[in-house]
């Protein structure tokens, strides 16, 4: 049976444990854990995922740990940990935010596993994207991601350095919310045109949701199938346009550069 631990039970502890508790694939050979001072983030986990208040009980019953923390505490929370975590034993994943495997290397026993990954908040629905990276190149670590955060996320890769771990946080872990402020615009835009409120979020859940699927069965570019519903002179060309007079698409671009700059800053 694989023992994971938690460090910290914010939301991204949270949406993993729920969706690994939730795949029926291996949910049974799985021991979680989960540890945070917080007692009200404590009663967010899911049934099957212990939460308790002592950071060194969980590493101790654990042989994978998660680092799910803020990164300006990653530091004092390793040296708090350091005593228990054995180099046979344990192998640590960090997902916290622009913290470099150097920075958590250093304060961990020499010999130590470390993987820094980038799921998202999609992990909640099985439905979540893992970029990962680790200076051991061994088909272990891969077997170890698929093994748990590949559970949860259909799409679960290794970059080829771990600078891009920086970009995949601004595309893959802020971009749930870039998307979520597309859905609403659009609910918003169906209410203003008079559907009532819930099933305006509806439409626009399911609009967004059926072209990702559309991209993910055909493979095909997004432009080429955007053009496909395109009719010349039509009303989809016309909103196109409207969006391309406000810069939507530089919108993105900047946005996603920001949260690039910003993941560079956390370190």
């Amino acid at each position: 049976m694989r023992r994971i631990g938690f460090i910290g039970a914010g939301k991204m502890t949270q949406a993993i444990a729920t969706g690994i508790l939730n795949s029926v694939q291996k949910a049974n050979s799985m021991k979680l854990v989960a540890s945070c001072p917080d007692e009200d983030f404590l009663k967010e986990l899911p049934a099957g995922c212990r939460g308790i208040r002592d950071n060194l009980e969980a590493v101790s019953s654990s042989d994978l740990v998660f680092l799910a923390v803020k990164p300006c505490v990653v530091r004092n929370v390793l040296d708090e940990v350091r005593p228990c975590i054995k180099p046979g034993t344990h192998t640590v994943i960090s997902i916290a935010a622009g913290v470099t495997l150097k920075s958590i290397s250093e304060r961990l026993p020499r010999g130590t596993r470390v993987i820094r990954a980038m799921p998202n908040i999609t992990s909640l629905a099985l439905e979540g994207t893992t970029v990962y990276f680790s200076n051991d190149e061994s088909e272990k670590v891969d077997q170890l991601i698929r093994d748990t955060l590949g559970l949860v996320s259909p799409f679960c890769e290794r970059v080829a350095s771990e600078e891009l771990l920086d970009a995949a946080t601004a595309v893959a872990g802020s971009g749930p919310a870039f998307v979520l402020l597309v859905v609403e615009a659009l609910a918003d835009a169906a209410v203003r045109s008079g559907f009532a409120r819930g099933i305006a979020i509806r439409i626009a859940t399911q609009t967004v949701l059926g072209a990702a699927a559309l991209c993910r069965h055909t493979g095909l570019h997004p432009a080429l199938l955007r053009d496909a519903v395109t009719s010349p002179g039509g009303t989809t060309a016309e909103g196109l346009l409207a969006l391309e007079k406000f810069a939507v698409r530089a919108a993105f671009l900047d946005a996603v550069q920001k949260a690039i700059k910003r993941s560079n800053e956390l370190r």
